[in-house]
């Protein structure tokens, strides 16, 4: 069972929120602020899933965010995990513009496409838990993926040639 203080809820809560704000800073703050709001909640141990309760509050108050600020921030970008030694310097600058490249053409996404390829192909949460998070149905979760996914490879396809494709060990290895 999580618990509100449990380090995976607020790593999700960072990650989503970061998917939909595109600031670290703001993104700290969703997360300290859903992370307080449940623990003022005398009736969160009643919950049936805690989890799916504090990312719908996140993505909610995300979503006031945006709504107040008129400028839109970019995504910083960070130096990909996992750099071997024996890439070469071209290696490592292919690999930060495609990095780069597919950060941008997510942000141009709208926002309930950018969350459901996040909570599936990046969360991995499982349909029943997105649909509770987005206040859809299953079926509606399922189209809606396959409609991000179409869109986001049809803009990596025809602006880059992007070889990945959007199956969820692409969108890891990438996002």
């Amino acid at each position: 069972m999580l618990t509100i203080n449990s380090p995976t809820i607020r790593n999700r809560l960072l990650r989503v929120a970061l998917r939909l704000l595109g600031s670290k800073d703001d993104a700290e703050d969703v997360a300290q602020e859903v992370l307080l709001k449940l623990y003022q909640r005398s009736d969160v141990e009643e919950l049936k899933n805690v989890e799916a309760y504090a990312v719908t509050m996140a993505k909610n108050l995300c979503f006031d965010i945006k709504r107040k600020t008129t400028n839109h921030r970019t995504v910083e970008l960070e130096q990909a995990d996992g750099k071997h030694e024996s890439q070469t310097p071209h290696t490592c600058l292919e690999q930060a513009d495609t990095y780069g490249f597919v950060r941008q053409t997510m942000e141009e996404l709208n926002d309930s496409y950018k969350l459901v390829i996040q909570l599936r192909d990046i969360e991995e949460l499982e349909f029943d838990e997105i649909a509770t998070i987005m206040g859809m149905n299953e079926n509606q979760v399922r189209v809606t993926l396959s409609r991000a996914r179409k869109k986001l490879r049809d803009a990596l396809v025809n602006d880059k040639n992007f070889e990945y494709g959007t199956d969820s060990g692409a969108f890891k290895q990438v996002l």
